[in-house]
Parts: structure tokens; C-alpha cells; sequence
């Protein structure tokens, strides 16, 4: 509905997840796209950003640190007709997909709500989103 109806989306973590495998989500189990990427600390690695991307725009840095507390991934052999991915943390895993079909479409694997204090990134990408959010 929100993608056909041009209306803005950021999806988080598994809603990220969920938003790479519409319009054909099934629940995800352990799988071969399990993995532990769990960090307490408030920065685990860093994200790079295809500069091109409209996320990179928002954030305004092509590469920045982010918090790590998933244990699933999208897998990169699932085509997709609606989403790009457009980031990649250090080792190689997808982190942040959008598409360009809409004004605001997008997905991060971090958990930007637990940086606003901590990273002008998070704080650049929720007043962004508020921003589209207003203006829908």
C-alpha cells in the first residue's frame, strides 16, 4: 500500500528485511542468512554508501559508523524489482536498500532511533523522514 501509494517508508533492521523480500515475504527461519551481528557497543563497524544514493544525500557521508544488532541479512540472490541496495558494512553485507520509485523509500540494517544522541546521521535521517512524512 505505503509503496503504491507513494507514501514514505523506513524500514529498520527486520523491516528492512521485510521490505527486500516484498512483495513475496515469508517469515524468516535460520537459515544460511543467520549470522551474528550483535554488538553492545553504541558504534560497531562502519557503513558505506553508494554515493550515488539518495540515503547518501540525506546522511550526507558516504561512510560513518552504526550500531549492530541483527541476526539475519538479506540475501543479495533474491532479485528485487523494487529495491537497490545501496550500502555495504565492512564485511561485505548488505546494510541499507531504497528505491527510487518514491520520494522516501528506505531501508537501514542499524538501528539509527538508538544513535539520536550520539550521531548527526541518525539525527540527519529521522528529519528527513519526518520531513517526507509531513509533506505526504
Amino acid at each position: 500500500y505505503a509503496i503504491c501509494h507513494d507514501i514514505p517508508i523506513l524500514g529498520i533492521c527486520m523491516g528492512m528485511q521485510v521490505m527486500w523480500n516484498y512483495p513475496h515475504y515469508t517469515k524468516n527461519i535460520k537459515n544460511e542468512t543467520f549470522i551474528e551481528h550483535h554488538s553492545k557497543e553504541p558504534f560497531a563497524h562502519s557503513v558505506t554508501l553508494l554515493d550515488s544514493s539518495f540515503l547518501c544525500k540525506i546522511c550526507g557521508e558516504v561512510s560513518f559508523q552504526v550500531n549492530s544488532q541483527h541476526h539475519y541479512h538479506i540475501n543479495e540472490k533474491e532479485t528485487n524489482n523494487y529495491y537497490q541496495i545501496v550500502g555495504y558494512s565492512e564485511d561485505g553485507l548488505p546494510e541499507a536498500i531504497e528505491c527510487s520509485r518514491n520520494r522516501f523509500n528506505i531501508g537501514v540494517q542499524w538501528h539509527p532511533e538508538l544513535l539520536l544522541e550520539e550521531s548527526e546521521i541518525s539525527k540527519r535521517l529521522f528529519t528527513a523522514f519526518l520531513s517526507y512524512c509531513k509533506d505526504s
